[in-house]
């Protein structure tokens, strides 16, 4: 029987290094937003909407395809060989990437006068197609650390790449800000590059010394075909890309829906800008627990599922699903509650307060959606996955050609309600119809929510009461706030039964 002893450890170990990573990245954000504006911040966002649907037809299934082919591989021949299958995944990441990579470099031009009406992101985008087949071979790389559950060295590899991408965006923006916006993206731009180069050769050089692959292959072990990876990454890769090429209009029609309603094309993409580059990176931040779980339940559904250890599987699903939901509301509650003080101490005033407040309810939709992600990709249910984003995307191209144009900001307000809503609900629905689960009862949602009540409110209410300047003059007041505010709502739930000991030992997956 095997327990999750070594899951926690390398959950706790990527979580770590994910709020490592993400504090740089918030730090790093509200740097920039500090030395471009949030002009320039709207720009740069806009920018990588483009890229960002060029890097996932670049890296379209590689990660998963590496880890679940590597996890099948091992699972029936742990003596094997992992030379043949990373091989075929490399060789599918390199010449996946160079297709997009060379696509994206000539097209750029037409993309950033028509698409984005900006021919100053012309520069960027060239530069950036240039980085596409370092970032998907890297993601091929990064799969087999998952599959063989050594996070640690893809946590490495993405603390390398968010250092040399740091410091050389700061050398770049240094020299090039006074030439204008242009140079100011472009040199944001460098930095990344740098930073994707650096990761590639670290990766490998990690690749290289794993044990694995330094196994000679087995006489007469079997061969693996690109039609096994295809199995696993083509579900997921057409998905993404259909979905990729969906939300890259949905953000296109995002700032000329404003213009539409009234706005301005500076005062549009400022807006853009703040909630994409400002308020949801900061909602985000804490799903660190989350992401680097769900990661990981990918190769442990995937192991749960090949030995068919169904009892197992519906076990993990419940206790997974509650701590996700219990997490999410905190949090959730958190960000409402403090959203004004959150903002003044990040970005030094209340320019983000508004939609962190706007948003905050749906932070445990978000949260529990990362979980029930992983989980239904370990279970080789991405097809479903995928029809959903797919669907959602459609829906969201619709809604923001019809509303933002006649309720310019409510109206983007309210597609993401409904998008965030609609891809949960189905995908629930779908693990707890494969599992067996039966849904949630009112009373399991009911008693986080009441618990994150009074979490949130006693503790900023004995602030206020102590200091009637506000919780965002300190930045001690408001991480005590936070803090007491974390101690009484767990309290509270192991006091009315929610959460018991065994919750706090460990969660078992594939245990007795």
């Amino acid at each position: 029987m095997r327990t999750t002893s070594k899951l926690i450890l390398n959950t706790a170990l990527l979580t770590a290094a994910s709020f490592l990573m993400q504090t740089v990245s918030v730090a790093f954000n509200v740097y920039l937003t500090n030395r471009i504006g949030e002009l320039g911040i709207g720009l740069f966002q806009l920018t990588m909407t483009v890229y960002g649907m060029a890097a996932t037809f670049a890296c379209a299934g590689v990660r998963l395809g590496a880890t679940r082919l590597n996890i099948d591989l091992l699972a029936k021949q742990p003596e094997a060989s992992s030379r043949g299958a990373m091989r075929l995944c490399l060789g599918y990441a390199f010449v996946l990437s160079c297709t997009m990579g060379v696509a994206l470099f000539l097209a750029a031009p037409l993309a950033a006068t028509q698409w984005l009406s900006d021919p100053r992101a012309t520069q960027a985008l060239r530069w950036l197609a240039l980085g596409l087949p370092f970032v998907s071979v890297t993601a091929a790389m990064q799969g087999y650390f998952t599959a063989v559950r050594t996070v640690f060295k893809s946590a490495a590899a993405q603390g390398v790449e968010q250092a040399v991408k740091i410091a050389a965006v700061v050398f770049f923006l240094g020299r090039m800000l006074p030439m204008g916006m242009e140079y100011a993206c472009l040199a944001i731009v460098y930095g990344m590059c740098a930073g994707e180069v650096v990761a590639l050769v670290f990766s490998a050089l990690l690749l290289r010394s794993a044990h694995s692959m330094r196994r000679r292959d087995a006489p007469g072990q079997a061969q693996v075909k690109l039609r096994a990876l295809l199995h696993i990454a083509g579900p997921e890769a057409a998905g993404t890309c259909v979905r990729s090429v969906l939300l890259t209009v949905e953000h296109l029609l995002i700032p000329r829906g404003f213009q539409a309603a009234g706005r301005s094309a500076e005062d549009a993409t400022r807006i853009y800008g703040v909630i994409h580059g400002m308020s949801l990176p900061v909602l985000l931040y804490p799903s660190a627990v989350l992401s680097s779980l769900a990661g990981l339940l990918v190769p442990e559904f995937s192991l749960l599922r090949i030995d068919g250890r169904h009892r197992q599987i519906e076990t993990a699903v419940r206790k997974i699903l509650r701590l996700s939901l219990f997490y999410g509301v905190f949090i959730g509650g958190m960000f409402y509650a403090f959203a004004a003080p959150l903002s003044q101490r990040i970005y030094g005033s209340d320019i983000a307060a508004k939609y962190l407040q706007l948003l905050s309810p749906l932070v445990p939709v978000m949260y529990v959606d990362m979980s029930v992600d992983g989980m239904l990709k370990g279970l080789d249910q991405q097809k479903y996955s995928m029809r959903y984003n797919i669907i959602d995307s459609g829906m969201c191209v619709v809604l923001v050609s019809i509303l933002l144009p006649r309720l310019a900001i409510k109206g983007y307000i309210i597609v993401l309600f409904i998008s965030e809503i609609y891809n949960f609900f189905f995908s629930l629905r779908r693990l707890l119809v494969v599992t067996g689960v039966p849904r949630p009862r009112l009373a399991e949602i009911a008693k986080p929510l009441l618990c994150t009540a009074c979490a949130a409110l006693i503790p900023l209410g004995l602030s206020n009461a102590a200091a009637p300047g506000g919780l965002g003059s300190s930045t001690l007041r408001l991480v005590l706030a936070l803090g007491g505010g974390a101690v009484f709502y767990f309290v509270a739930l192991y006091l009315i039964g929610s959460v018991t000991r065994e919750d706090f030992k460990a969660v078992k997956v594939g245990g007795a």
